[in-house]
């Protein structure tokens, strides 16, 4: 499928309260406490939490479910607490793992069918699932590559720039793509809520 000017969505409108990412599913943060316990054990994930605040610590003291909303202020609290543990280079292996926790479990029925670009096409839907907040759209797609924007706001740089490239990356390679490449474009200063990806890959 080629997707011409004409069929492109219009700019998404900067209203910050529709752009802003307020909750999230159960995945995103289920692969952190999977992480720590692979590398450090409960000692580590009791670190972890130790570091939070008492509201946030209570919500991940409890097992999160896959389907379930957890609010993004507390997850990105969990987040910021991970990378003064473990540094900001850990961010795009959390953006594989998340991808590993959503199509190995939940969306395996995906992978059951899906070829890179019948995922790339099913990538909208999948965020407003997994996402409450911002908008995600196809931009352009062709046998071996795709452009797809991001309109949101409410996470922090590195979420955007390493974690959800490596979290497409790791999705295309699911389905069989190999060579795979997902890049995120520099931003505009004055659309700090617009994200830009090109993702390239042989099949």
């Amino acid at each position: 499928m080629n997707l011409s000017s004409a069929n492109l969505q219009a700019p998404f409108p900067s209203d910050s309260e529709a752009l802003r990412i307020t909750h999230e599913r159960g995945p995103m943060t289920r692969q952190l406490r999977t992480a720590a316990l692979a590398i450090g054990g409960e000692p580590l994930w009791q670190e972890l939490l130790s570091k939070v605040s008492p509201p946030c610590r209570a919500r991940f003291s409890e097992p999160i479910g896959y389907f379930e909303w957890v609010e993004s202020d507390l997850a990105l609290e969990l987040h910021a607490a991970w990378i003064d543990l473990q540094g900001k280079d850990t961010m795009e292996e959390r953006g594989t793992e998340a991808a590993k926790e959503i199509l190995d479990g939940p969306q395996r029925w995906i992978l059951r069918m899906a070829t890179p670009s019948l995922l790339i096409q099913a990538m909208p839907r999948m965020f407003g699932f997994y996402y409450r907040g911002g908008r995600l759209t196809l931009d352009s797609l062709s046998a071996e590559s795709a452009e797809i924007t991001l309109w949101a706001n409410g996470y922090f740089p590195n979420w955007f720039d390493k974690a959800l490239p490596a979290w497409g990356a790791e999705a295309l390679r699911m389905t069989g793509a190999i060579s795979v490449e997902v890049e995120a474009v520099p931003g505009n200063p004055d659309l700090p809520c617009y994200h830009h990806y090109l993702l390239r890959w042989k099949s």
